[in-house]
């Protein structure tokens, strides 16, 4: 089911304007393992020196957990700002990612004078 699921979605990202595609239809290592390719610009320096307004994208890449036949990514943890293990991208490597499920949040202690009476 989760190979369906992932197939389908990447299927329909990219049929939205067929102009782009990637060079596999699933983005999954040689291991097995899905991972999500994607840009992100830095909170510290998101600006290229000597060039307002230019953003730095750089290429990030996160694997996805199937919890509950649903896609979340590193374990419902979200895109991740420190290193992380790389895909295997060999047949003879292996992938060294752990998964780790996010705890469900919790509810806090009810503040009453914040609070409805219903």
């Amino acid at each position: 089911m989760e190979r369906t699921i992932a197939a389908d979605f990447v299927r329909r990202l990219h049929s939205l304007s067929g102009r782009i595609l990637p060079p596999s239809p699933e983005p999954t290592d040689d291991s097995g393992k899905d991972y999500m390719l994607y840009h992100a610009v830095s909170a510290v320096t998101p600006y290229l020196a000597g060039f307002p307004g230019v953003t730095i994208r750089p290429a990030l890449i996160d694997p996805i957990d199937w919890v509950d036949d649903w896609p979340v990514v590193r374990g419902g943890y979200g895109p991740s700002d420190t290193p992380q293990p790389a895909p295997a991208a060999q047949p003879w490597q292996y992938n060294s990612y752990q998964t780790r499920i996010r705890p469900d949040d919790l509810p806090g202690a009810r503040i009453a004078s914040l609070s409805d009476e219903f």
